[in-house]
């Protein structure tokens, strides 16, 4: 299954939501304990939509979807580094750009459509709430 194929069926889920744009700027990594592993600034001609389209240096992508149904994308950082983003993280980290926290991840409202990458499909989990096992001495 390709983009465009999804993004029919995601425009008529959300049939009264426009699709807006923004670009890429800045994204975070975090690692398996989910905290801030590393930020990357971007300066490049690369913009994602609400829907979670995705634009880069005038041509929109049209990628096919991995067997998760996700799709990820490598960019190049203001530094030099290439690093590889899943596409509901760009989508979550652009139209929420509030400071990544530690212990935030990005997951699908309904994982039964991990193709739905749209801002209406994602929601920000916060797992500061937990707490870690401590050693009984």
């Amino acid at each position: 299954m390709r983009e465009t194929e999804t993004f029919e069926y995601i425009r008529r889920k959300y049939p009264n939501k426009e699709e807006t744009w923004r670009k890429v700027t800045r994204l975070v990594k975090f690692d398996e304990n989910l905290e801030v592993k590393s930020v990357h600034d971007f300066n490049m001609e690369c913009y994602i939509s609400s829907f979670g389209r995705l634009i880069r240096n005038g041509i929109l992508c049209n990628m096919a979807y991995g067997d998760k149904y996700d799709i990820s994308s490598m960019f190049t950082d203001t530094d030099g580094n290439q690093v590889r983003f899943k596409r509901h993280q760009i989508v979550m980290q652009t139209f929420f750009m509030g400071d990544r926290r530690r212990y935030d991840t990005v997951d699908h409202i309904n994982n039964m459509e991990r193709f739905d990458n749209s801002i209406y499909n994602l929601r920000s989990v916060s797992y500061t709430h937990l707490t870690l096992p401590t050693k009984l001495e």
